[in-house]
């Protein structure tokens, strides 16, 4: 008797190998993914400290808590607490125009983005139906609502027995929206409009106090029920929002990078793309990473090159929204005329000669022009080039600075 009349016995060593790394691998696969649960839930519990750390950060300048949502006597709402945390506590690029309504042309490059420092990284769902970045965490009505003016004085059940911020199950809303707040219920993971974890296993909350806390979901009503009457009590006109539900569960839209120039003394500029469910690029904004790393937003101190401009009219000819240019001089005004759809135009100067209007004139759709800086002449020549656009200008330049004095400026 040999091998040959028993072939089947030449593979017993293999799969005898292949049993025991199964069965490792059946032993290792529940305890990855639980780790990986668990580091979910650390990221969560880090980034509701942070927002607390954040409103704080607000009272601290101000001695009253951010407003759960600025809404104008005419009900038009501008901005809401978490952009307000976010505006006062982050370093970096955020220019966010608190004087504009929060879905404004002007601040939609910034209120599409998303930011980690809001997203529970257990829930997949990151954008709005319609491009918007989301939140996963919502604020307690009684301290952030319409106009609201807490301060810590008027939490009279004590800073430890009142909830700023929690985990949501469903219907996300942007981080921008002004109406970010929720009534807590009396039971945790029961509905799509409460709070709880996507594992379905109870929710984290910070308190005033700064510290995170867990609720499971056995808590008992009459917890949750002291929690969400804690003082003070805000009406429902004051907590009341708006009836359109915001569309979380898909989104259409998609975001894309582009390199604009490869790495130079200037160091990189890119454009951040967002395309809309029709494949319109409807947002465009110019970002420069300079040799150390650090954002700046434009195509760093220097004017866009023709090379930049072609490039991404190549690949994005349908542009609506271009934010961020440096600057627009003649030569510039004749690349963006290309962009013949192009509804809103941001730049941080302009020196533009006769032949330069005459290339924005061209712009039959543009609506609004941003300018951040500007002479007098400059902006009164360019309202009576572009007589059906709005000019907008947040400061004057002194008479004795040029517009691409890049020095001094």
């Amino acid at each position: 008797m040999n091998v040959r009349e028993f072939p089947f016995r030449r593979w017993i060593p293999v799969l005898v190998v292949g049993g025991v790394l199964l069965l490792v691998i059946g032993l290792l696969l529940p305890a990855v993914q639980h780790a990986r649960i668990q580091a979910r839930k650390t990221q969560s519990v880090n980034r509701l400290k942070n927002i607390g750390l954040g409103v704080h950060n607000c009272y601290n300048g101000r001695e009253v808590f951010p407003s759960g949502g600025v809404i104008r006597d005419d009900g038009v709402a501008m901005h809401g607490w978490l952009s307000e945390v976010y505006h006062r506590t982050v370093q970096g690029i955020f220019e966010v125009n608190f004087h504009r309504p929060w879905d404004d042309l002007e601040n939609d490059p910034w209120v599409r983005q998303r930011l980690g420092w809001f997203e529970n990284p257990a829930i997949s769902q990151q954008l709005s139906h319609d491009g918007y970045g989301l939140t996963h965490y919502m604020g307690n009505p009684n301290v952030f609502h319409r106009n609201s003016s807490v301060t810590f004085e008027d939490l009279t059940a004590g800073l430890s027995h009142t909830w700023l911020a929690g985990e949501v199950t469903g219907n996300f809303h942007p981080w921008a929206y002004p109406f970010n707040w929720r009534a807590l219920g009396e039971r945790l993971n029961d509905e799509p409009n409460g709070f709880g974890r996507p594992t379905g296993e109870g929710a984290y909350f910070v308190l005033a106090d700064g510290r995170v806390k867990f609720f499971g979901n056995a808590v008992g009503e009459e917890v949750l029920r002291n929690l969400a009457n804690a003082p003070p009590r805000a009406t429902p006109e004051q907590t009341a929002i708006p009836s359109t539900r915001v569309e979380s569960e898909t989104c259409n839209w998609k975001y894309e990078e582009i390199e604009l120039q490869p790495a130079s003394a200037d160091g990189v500029s890119f454009a951040k793309v967002w395309i809309d469910e029709t494949g319109t690029p409807q947002t465009v904004s110019v970002i420069c990473r300079t040799g150390d790393w650090n954002l700046i937003r434009g195509s760093g101190c220097r004017l866009m090159t023709e090379q930049e401009f072609q490039r991404l009219h190549d690949k994005y000819p349908g542009i609506r929204k271009l934010y961020g240019l440096h600057g627009i001089d003649d030569a510039s005004a004749q690349m963006i005329a290309q962009f013949e759809d192009l509804e809103f135009l941001e730049t941080k100067r302009i020196q533009l000669s006769a032949t330069g209007l005459q290339a924005l004139q061209k712009l039959p759709q543009l609506k609004i022009m941003r300018v951040r800086s500007w002479h007098r002449t400059a902006g009164d020549e360019l309202k009576a080039a572009l007589p059906d656009c709005e000019i907008r200008g947040a400061g004057q330049l002194p008479e004795d600075v040029q517009p691409f004095d890049w020095l001094k400026w």
